[in-house]
């Protein structure tokens, strides 16, 4: 099964050079290519195609599924990049409203709307987590706290570590650089993607 796959791929990426896929095509049948293909692969074990006019078929078949593939992928993508980016103003703004709304101490100066109180439970969960690290990670955690100016021996190291983070750290920031990574990761194709079978 996977030699008629494979064979069927070689012979629709050899068509698929540059240029007009069905020019290609027609020279390829034209220079008994499809011949050849249909006399060392004999259909026995898979089913493969018996002529060159049959190959030929097959091998347009499989560019026009390639390419409405690539439509199909390149719209999803633009759809993706297009959300993700009205994510990340949408949160910049937040985060602009939040220094308006909140005072430096955190305390809610105005009424906060539903978006901007989802925006800061996430805020504060996330600083809650970051502090958290003391008994998860004591070495990392004592190592930021050294590189923050903070003495990893007080009483309140964790109580300045997140006042600082909470007064120095954009988390607006934090999320956009997040969901460039992912997006990052499904725009680009891989190298073992392109050695898969």
């Amino acid at each position: 099964m996977m030699r008629g796959v494979t064979v069927i791929a070689c012979a629709t990426s050899c068509t698929a050079n540059f240029g007009d896929a069905e020019a290609d095509n027609i020279s390829l049948l034209q220079s008994t290519g499809f011949d050849w293909l249909a006399s060392v692969y004999p259909s026995d074990e898979v089913h493969l195609p018996l002529t060159d006019s049959d190959w030929l078929h097959v091998a347009e078949d499989v560019h026009m599924k390639l390419f409405l593939g690539m439509v199909f992928y390149f719209a999803l993508i633009s759809r993706v990049v297009a959300g993700s980016t009205g994510m990340l103003r949408h949160w910049e703004k937040l985060r602009l409203r939040r220094k308006k709304v909140c005072g430096v101490d955190g305390t809610f100066k105005l009424k906060a709307d539903s978006d901007l109180e989802d925006y800061l439970i996430w805020r504060a969960f996330f600083l809650d987590k970051l502090v958290m690290l003391q008994f998860q990670r004591p070495a990392q955690f004592k190592a930021t706290l050294e590189k923050l100016g903070i003495d990893p021996a007080e009483k309140d190291a964790g109580f300045r570590f997140r006042h600082y983070v909470a007064t120095h750290f954009a988390f607006s920031a934090y999320l956009a650089l997040n969901v460039e990574a992912g997006v990052s990761d499904m725009i680009e194709v891989h190298n073992m993607t392109w050695c898969g079978p």
